[in-house]
């Protein structure tokens, strides 16, 4: 038998990292925002953020006019927890999400005879940006990021910071990754049996041997 409904919905696990980024969205701004009203550099608290982008830092090899931090929300594998669910309708999960952050750093001269080197301007970048990230989103405010009743759990299980990316040739521009992987624990739900509008029932009416009753009724629902 065919499913009677139209799958036409998004998986939690979609809805969970589309939560992350439009939290990281909405935080930028407001923390840009606070900075203002505090007499603060709000490009500080500035970062793109976007949703499975696999190189998004490639914008700044052809244009380097904009060199505001990158956030990237992408979903990396669930794991399914069978005594926590059941055979049919609701399946727990703890899904794992990476959010990575990419800052940047140009090699420049210091004025003088030296030079400052892009790869620690881009890694105190990274640094930074994870700072922010982890903060906003451990922040009591988003707690269960906001959609209690189906996610259970949120837990920052690590961070890590990687080398430049490159071939090592550029000695100019300088792009390096820091991660936050983030394990969030909600449920699954699967398409159910969709019942059909009874419309006649049909009974009859015997006697057994020891002479009792057996009664059943027939009925059109459709009738007026």
């Amino acid at each position: 038998m065919a499913i009677a409904a139209l799958i036409d919905k998004q998986d939690s696990f979609e809805i969970v990292r589309d939560q992350i980024a439009a939290i990281l969205a909405i935080e930028t701004a407001s923390q840009q925002a606070l900075a203002v009203a505090g007499g603060k550099d709000p490009n500080l608290w500035k970062f793109d953020v976007y949703t499975e982008r696999s190189q998004p830092w490639e914008k700044w090899l052809n244009d380097q006019s904009d060199l505001t931090p990158i956030v990237n929300v992408g979903f990396q594998d669930a794991n399914f927890n069978e005594r926590a669910s059941d055979q049919f309708t609701r399946q727990q999960a703890t899904g794992t999400f990476h959010i990575d952050c990419y800052g940047v750093g140009i090699s420049q001269s210091d004025g003088g005879t030296g030079h400052i080197p892009g790869d620690r301007a881009a890694t105190v970048e990274a640094h930074r940006i994870l700072r922010l990230i982890r903060n906003i989103i451990k922040a009591e405010d988003y707690a269960y990021l906001g959609l209690m009743g189906n996610v259970s759990k949120v837990w920052i299980s690590r961070t890590e910071v990687f080398t430049p990316l490159g071939d090592g040739t550029d000695n100019v521009l300088k792009v390096v990754p820091s991660r936050l992987v983030l394990e969030v624990t909600y449920n699954e739900f699967s398409p159910q049996v969709v019942g059909e509008t009874l419309e006649y029932l049909s009974a009859t009416v015997k006697r057994s041997e020891d002479g009792s009753v057996i009664a059943t009724a027939d009925y059109d629902y459709t009738a007026p």
